[in-house]
C-alpha cells in the first residue's frame, strides 16, 4: 500500500500539487471519464515503449500484489471475489483522491487497469491454490500407494 500510495499520490515533489478548481468541463477539472480513451491516446502516441509500458501495465502490474496478497492474508472464503471488488474500491479510491486534492488526475481508465491488475493478481492466487491442491492430493494418493504396497510385503 506505500508503494502504490508513493506512485499514485505523491509521484509529484512536494509542494508542486496544484489546487484543482471546479468547472463545467470535465477537462478543465483534469479527468477523463471516457473508458479507454487515455489508453487509445498513450498507445496510439509517437511516445517510446517504455513510456507506454510504464503508463498502461504499470497500472496492471502495480495492482496485482493487492489482488493476490488480500485472499491470502484477509479473505479466507470467497477471496477471489471479494478481492475483485476490493482492489476495484480500492482503485476508485486512489481515483477521488486525485481529484478532490488536485495531486493527480482523475482517470477512469486508470480504475479500469487496476482493477484489471487486481483481478489478475487474485486470479495467479487461485491458480496457485489449485495447484497446492493438485500436488496434495497427489502426495496423499503416493503415500497411500506407498503403505498399501509395503503392508502387502
Amino acid at each position: 500500500m506505500a508503494v502504490l500510495c508513493r506512485f499514485i499520490l505523491f509521484k509529484n515533489e512536494p509542494g508542486t500539487f496544484q489546487v484543482q478548481h471546479r468547472a463545467n468541463n470535465k477537462r478543465q477539472m483534469g479527468m477523463n471519464t471516457t473508458p479507454f480513451a487515455s489508453i487509445n491516446k498513450i498507445y496510439y502516441s509517437n511516445k517510446s515503449a517504455a513510456y507506454k509500458f510504464k503508463n498502461i501495465a504499470g497500472n496492471v502490474l502495480g495492482f496485482m500484489p493487492i489482488g493476490f496478497l488480500l485472499p491470502f492474508l484477509l479473505f479466507r472464503r470467497w477471496g477471489i471475489i471479494l478481492s475483485m471488488f476490493a482492489v476495484t474500491f480500492l482503485s476508485m479510491g486512489f481515483e477521488y483522491i486525485q481529484l478532490y486534492t488536485g495531486c493527480g488526475v482523475f482517470d477512469v481508465d486508470d480504475i479500469i487497469l487496476n482493477s484489471l491488475g487486481g483481478i489478475s493478481g487474485a486470479l495467479l492466487y487461485g491458480i496457485c491454490q489449485l495447484v497446492h491442491y493438485l500436488f496434495s492430493k497427489k502426495r496423499e494418493i503416493n503415500t497411500v500407494q506407498f503403505t498399501q504396497l509395503a503392508s502387502h510385503q
